[in-house]
């Protein structure tokens, strides 16, 4: 059977209509993109697609799941529903360029961060009480890192008790602190500050708090920058994102990915205070 279905697959992919009719009793929940790749399941078959590759997996026998392994399952859902929202409000805000495999990464990273705290499976999930120091560190663009373009890294320190935060952004000097690809002539920094509560199941769940922007090119140093953001709303994760965008001096394709980098610089939180 297996055989049969790899065989049609092939003559598909060959562009042989004639044997599309066969398809009729094994197409489940599959369909043929304009690219030529199917994606869904073709009778014990599922295809995936990753970037332009087609990826066929044999669909796994049935599992009895323990009752562990349906909250697990369900904790999962839940992280991943409420990142998605979380990311499509996160894009809306700050317009970061971001690789295709992006979205399935940050998926899992939340996942660390919202459960490295929990011990056990019962009660309910809160990812506002993870940990957003695992966010560090990671890039929505894997074409082009932040740490191998940035030779520096902005102070952040938080008050808690004061609710207020000062970033400040070192002396920025074009191939000293700025390691610019080939065939670039400026440079636009962005750091972005934000605020999230991304148990909330609506599309305001982040607040932007503030994004300041530079300009670098050669021949300018830009001075030592320092900005304090005050009044930080408590028990919510507070997040400090790093953009650089360089400029070509022709446009090429696939030249954003190529030129820009971006990752989390910094996660933290001020926790609820409570009054007796």
């Amino acid at each position: 059977m297996v055989e049969d279905n790899y065989k049609i697959v092939r003559l598909i992919h060959k562009g042989l209509a004639d044997y599309r009719f066969q398809l009729k009793y094994l197409f489940i929940m599959a369909r043929l993109s304009k690219n030529g790749l199917i994606s869904g399941g073709i009778s014990n078959l599922v295809f995936v697609n990753q970037g332009d590759r087609n990826v066929v997996r044999s669909k796994p026998d049935q599992v009895r799941q323990s009752a562990n392994t349906k909250k697990a399952a369900g904790i999962f859902g839940y992280i991943s529903k409420r990142d998605a929202q979380y990311r499509r409000k996160l894009m809306q805000l700050c317009k970061l360029v971001t690789d295709d495999r992006y979205a399935y990464r940050h998926r899992s990273q939340f996942y660390k961060m919202a459960t490295s705290h929990r011990h056990t499976l019962e009660g309910d999930v809160s990812i506002v009480e993870g940990n957003p120091k695992l966010m560090e560190g990671f890039g929505f663009n894997r074409h082009l890192e932040w740490q191998n373009t940035c030779r520096f890294f902005p102070e952040i320190q938080l008050d808690t008790e004061m609710r207020s935060m000062t970033i400040t952004i070192p002396k920025l000097m074009w191939n000293r602190e700025l390691k610019a690809p080939p065939k670039t002539h400026t440079a636009k920094l962005r750091i972005i500050c934000i605020a999230a509560l991304p148990d909330l199941e609506n599309y305001q769940n982040i607040e932007l708090l503030k994004e300041v922007t530079l300009e670098v090119y050669p021949g300018k140093q830009i001075e030592e920058t320092r900005f304090t953001l005050t009044e930080l709303p408590e028990g919510q994760l507070l997040f400090v994102i790093g953009e650089i965008r360089f400029q070509q001096s022709r446009v090429q394709q696939n030249g954003e990915l190529l030129t820009t980098a971006n990752s989390y610089l910094w996660g933290g939180r001020i926790e609820k205070t409570t009054t007796l």
